[in-house]
């Protein structure tokens, strides 16, 4: 059995028949294949070889990386070396404390004791200037440039003991004698930024010798500012 044949003029006119029949226009109703499947973009070669290329030049390579942070490991063992390797110094101490006489050689407050300002200011890791004044009959003001040797704890990184030793000069407040003077001593750093003195101070004059042993404990006022 055989179908029968359909011609190709009744296809068209059933076609146009359906389209009148929809009310809408046929041009509205036969769409290309363009319109309704867009064309895709083409990327040409050179364009996927740029993008390529702008990847690869953005992206670190591990070379890089690595070597970025091997410099900051680098950069922050040198500052804790740097930190541990520096010594603990007092720079200027300021302080009060007490002197009892030792003697009545002469005429200061030295030999007779009294209330007492000291002091220290670094000049380096060894030298320094010790100041001390003693308040009372004809006070006396004492500076001295000395030398020590700090006795360090190199485990703890900090100074246990700084015993020292200088000549100077003392002031008589009363008259304005400048006299020969020494002094020998320890400082003791105590906490952070604070620490105690002993000293004995030996002053000569005309009238006599005055010694004197001296406690204070100063501040580190560097440390204010």
């Amino acid at each position: 059995m055989s179908l029968p044949k359909i011609q190709p003029s009744a296809v068209l006119c059933l076609t146009f028949g359906l389209f009148a029949a929809s009310g809408l226009p046929t041009k509205a109703q036969i769409r290309s294949v363009d319109e309704v499947v867009p064309e895709p973009a083409i990327v040409t070669e050179a364009e996927a070889l740029t993008a390529e290329t702008l990847l690869l030049t953005n992206a670190p390579t591990g070379e890089e990386s690595t070597s970025s942070e091997t410099g900051d490991a680098e950069e922050a063992l040198v500052a804790q070396q740097t930190d541990d390797e520096t010594p603990e110094r007092i720079n200027y101490s300021f302080g009060v404390g007490a002197t009892v006489g030792l003697s009545d050689g002469g005429d200061t407050a030295l030999g007779d004791g009294g209330f007492s300002i000291v002091g220290r200011f670094s000049i380096t890791d060894n030298l320094s200037v010790h100041t001390a004044s003693v308040i009372g009959d004809n006070s006396l003001f004492t500076a001295a440039v000395t030398g020590g040797a700090p006795i360090r704890n190199e485990e703890a990184n900090r100074t246990l003991v700084f015993p020292f030793a200088g000549a100077g000069v003392s002031v008589e407040t009363e008259d304005f004698d400048i006299n020969p003077f020494i002094s020998a001593g320890v400082d003791v750093p105590i906490i952070d930024k604070l620490t105690g003195t002993v000293r004995i101070n030996t002053s000569f004059d005309e009238d006599g010798t005055d010694v004197g042993l001296v406690f204070g404990i100063g501040y580190d006022l560097f440390s204010l500012f």
